[in-house]
C-alpha cells in the first residue's frame, strides 16, 4: 500500500519548495502540513478539515486530489479492526431461521442506504454552500485583482470590513453558479454568471459592492473556470457616468492628447499625468522595476495580446519593452522602484493600488509627443 505522507513528501522535493515555502503559498499552517507529510491524523479535529487540507495540499504539489483522497480512506479501511469474536460467534447456532436471516439482510440495506446517502451529502456539499468549516480551508483573497482558473468546490476568503467571507464555485456548465456568504449571519447567496458577464458582490450588505467577478472562460468537461476577481469597486459604482474616461480612437496607434476634453474620474481620485520626456519622433521606450516586497503585477505590453501576472518578490526586478504604450497595475506600488527610459517615477505610496499605462502621446499645442504616465480606471 503505497504511503500517503510519502508522496506528499517526494512530490514536495520534486517541487523543490520547503515546508515554510508551501505553508506560504498554500496558506495551510506549517503545523498541519507536517502532521500530512507524518500522517498524524490526531492533529486535525475533524475529518472534513483533514480532506480538505489534502485536496488543497494535493492540488499545490501537482497530485491528483481525488487520488489521495482515496489512498488516505483505503488506509483508514484497513487499520480498522476486524471483529473475529463476532464472526465466530455466529457458528454456534445450530439452525439457520430464515425469517431471521431476511430481516437482517434488510436491516443491512437499510444501514447502507443510510451509510451511503451521509457520505453522498458529505462529498456534495463542498459543491452547494459555504459553511463555516469549509471556510477553513479555502485561500484568502488579499491583493487587489487576481485572475485564476478555479475548479467545482474551490474558492477564495475575502476581508470585508470586520468580517470575513467565503465564495465557492459550486457548479459550472453553461452558466458558473457561484455561491457565497453575506450579511452578519453569514447567509449563502447564489449568482449564475455566463462567459465574459461580470458580476458585482456587496458580501457586508452595505449598499456598496465589495468584488466585481467576471468569469473569462470555462472547461466544462474538466469543471474548471478562469475568473477574475476585482476589489474596492464600489467608488466606481457611485461614480457618475460623465466622470468616466474617454475611449481610446481606434483609427491610430497614437493618442492624440487634448486636456481640455479629456475626462476625469471624481475630484476624490484625480491623478495628475506625469511627463517623462517629450520628443519629435515617438521611439519605442522601457519600464525598469525592482521590487522591495511582495508586489502583485498585472502588465500587458503594446506588442502582446493578453496580459500577464504574478506576484514579485524583495529584489526581485522587471523589465518592460513596449513601442507605444504599457499597462501596468500594482497592488503594493510604495515598494516598487520605477524607472521609465531611465527617469525615476515614484507611482504610488505603501499599501496603494494603482493602475497606469505608459504611452506616447501627441500636443497639438506643443506640436510634439510626450511620454506620458496617466491613470486608468
Amino acid at each position: 500500500m503505497e504511503n500517503l505522507g510519502e508522496k506528499f513528501k517526494q512530490a514536495r522535493a520534486a517541487k523543490r519548495v520547503t515546508i515554510e515555502q508551501a505553508a506560504e503559498e498554500t496558506c495551510i499552517q506549517k503545523a498541519s502540513l507536517e502532521a500530512l507529510e507524518n500522517e498524524d491524523y490526531s492533529q486535525f479535529p475533524a475529518e472534513i478539515f483533514l480532506t480538505g487540507f489534502i485536496r488543497n495540499y494535493a492540488i499545490y504539489l501537482g497530485l491528483n486530489p481525488n487520488e489521495m483522497i482515496s489512498l488516505y480512506r483505503s488506509r483508514l479501511i484497513q487499520e480498522q479492526p476486524i471483529p473475529v469474536e463476532k464472526l465466530l460467534a455466529v457458528r454456534k447456532k445450530v439452525s439457520i431461521n430464515g425469517k431471521a436471516v431476511a430481516a437482517g439482510f434488510a436491516a443491512v440495506l437499510v444501514i447502507a442506504a443510510v451509510v451511503f446517502a451521509a457520505v453522498w451529502f458529505v462529498m456534495r456539499e463542498p459543491a452547494v454552500g459555504v459553511t463555516e468549516t469549509e471556510e477553513a480551508v479555502l485561500p484568502l483573497f488579499d491583493a487587489q485583482f487576481t485572475e485564476q482558473r478555479i475548479k467545482v468546490g474551490d474558492g477564495l476568503r475575502f476581508l470585508v470590513g470586520d468580517g470575513e467571507f467565503a465564495l465557492r464555485v459550486s457548479e459550472i456548465g453553461e452558466k458558473t453558479v457561484i455561491a457565497y456568504e453575506s450579511g452578519s449571519e453569514k447567509k449563502t447567496g447564489i449568482i449564475e454568471a455566463l462567459p465574459g458577464e461580470e458580476s458585482q458582490i456587496d458580501f457586508d450588505l452595505d449598499g456598496i459592492p465589495d468584488v466585481k467577478m467576471t468569469v473569462r472562460s470555462f472547461d466544462a468537461r474538466l469543471q474548471s473556470a478562469l475568473i477574475r476577481f476585482d476589489r474596492e469597486v464600489g467608488e466606481a459604482v457611485r461614480e457618475d457616468p460623465s466622470d468616466r474616461p474617454a475611449e481610446e480612437p481606434q483609427q491610430s496607434a497614437f493618442i492624440n492628447f487634448q486636456p481640455e476634453e479629456q475626462l476625469q474620474p471624481a475630484e476624490s481620485r484625480r491623478v495628475e499625468p506625469i511627463i517623462v520626456e517629450t520628443s519629435s519622433v515617438a521611439n519605442p521606450f522601457s519600464i525598469d522595476i525592482v521590487f522591495r516586497d511582495r508586489c502583485f503585477v498585472r502588465y500587458k505590453l503594446d506588442t502582446e495580446d493578453d496580459f500577464v501576472e504574478g506576484f514579485f518578490r524583495t529584489n526581485q526586478r522587471l523589465r518592460l519593452d513596449g513601442n507605444m504604450r504599457i499597462y501596468l497595475s500594482l497592488s503594493n506600488a510604495g515598494v516598487a522602484s520605477v524607472k521609465v527610459n531611465g527617469t525615476d517615477v515614484q507611482l504610488g505610496t505603501l499599501g496603494q493600488v494603482v493602475s497606469r499605462e505608459a504611452q506616447w502621446a501627441f500636443n497639438h499645442q506643443r506640436n510634439l509627443y510626450e511620454l506620458r504616465i496617466i491613470p486608468r480606471y
